[in-house]
């Protein structure tokens, strides 16, 4: 008799496994991410430092916190970084580069959101010719580099030969997750190209 209600038991655990299996069907890692904004291992988004529609041009200001440059996003469900800032006083420059995972997603408004958790980085910064290379401590990582952002892809008839990404860091700017029309300013987008493959 323990015998039977023992294999019962188990029977019960094995179909309750495939059921389960069944009604939630495993989703690729790569399932959220929109192949408009992958990159190739050799290619990159860059910061853009022209004009275009009265966006944000890029400018490293003096003294200033650092600013994304370049932007990575890859198959795997992972992303990287690079933010940069220069110091003329001191003839510094630091590059900063964070890598984790990012997640595609929209709001309750509809509008493409990008997530990201930062996992690791490291800065190096320059200096008087010589160059110093640290980790970026976890706390940090969480604290400053982990956030979300509204995206974009999009094109402008007088440049064809580029695709551009605008991103809204919603750390940064949180009315801008509302979406209705006029609750983002020009100001706060920050614009980067890439050329057109093929």
């Amino acid at each position: 008799m323990k015998k039977l209600v023992l294999f019962v038991v188990i029977g019960a655990i094995v179909f309750g496994s495939l059921a389960i299996k069944k009604s939630t069907p495993r989703i690729s890692v790569t399932a959220n991410l929109p192949a408009a904004v992958i990159t190739d291992s050799d290619v990159c988004w860059f910061a853009s430092v022209t004009n275009a529609a009265s966006y944000k041009r890029m400018d490293l200001l003096e003294d200033d916190r650092p600013v994304i440059t370049k932007i990575k996003f890859r198959k795997d469900g992972t992303f990287s970084f690079v933010y940069s800032k220069i110091n003329k006083l001191q003839q510094a420059q630091t590059e900063i580069v964070i890598e984790g995972k990012v997640v595609f997603t929209k709001n309750k408004k509809g509008k493409n959101i990008l997530a990201t958790t930062a996992t690791n980085g490291y800065c190096k910064e320059i200096k008087n010719d010589q160059a110093n290379e640290y980790p970026v401590p976890a706390k940090t990582l969480d604290s400053l580099y982990t956030g979300s952002w509204l995206w974009e892809k999009i094109a402008f008839p007088n440049i064809p030969s580029e695709d551009f990404l605008l991103l809204v860091d919603l750390k940064a700017h949180p009315a801008a997750a509302d979406g209705s029309a006029g609750s983002i300013d020009k100001s706060w987008v920050s614009k980067f190209y890439m050329k057109k493959l093929g």
